[in-house]
C-alpha cells in the first residue's frame, strides 16, 4: 500500500470529502480530538485534527487550514 501526503494547504485550500466518517482520538494523557475520514479526489484521505466546523456550509476547518466540504 502506498502513503503519500497531500498536496499543501497552499496548493489545495478546500477538499471534497466523499463517504466520510468523523471519529475523536482520545490520547493517554485525556486530550482528544476530531478527525474526517473519507474520499478525496485523489484517493483515501485522513485529515489533521478538526478546529471549527460550520453546519450550516458542512465545512469543517482542520488546524491546518484546510477545508473539508462534507459531501
Amino acid at each position: 500500500m502506498t502513503v503519500r501526503s497531500p498536496a499543501p494547504v497552499r496548493l489545495e485550500p478546500v477538499t471534497d470529502l466523499l463517504s466520510w466518517t468523523a471519529f475523536l482520538v482520545t490520547f493517554p494523557d485525556g486530550t482528544q480530538s476530531r478527525h474526517y475520514a473519507g474520499i478525496a479526489w485523489d484517493g483515501g484521505r485522513v485529515c489533521s485534527p478538526v478546529a471549527h466546523y460550520d453546519p450550516k456550509t458542512k465545512t469543517g476547518t482542520t488546524r491546518s487550514g484546510r477545508r473539508y466540504r462534507l459531501v
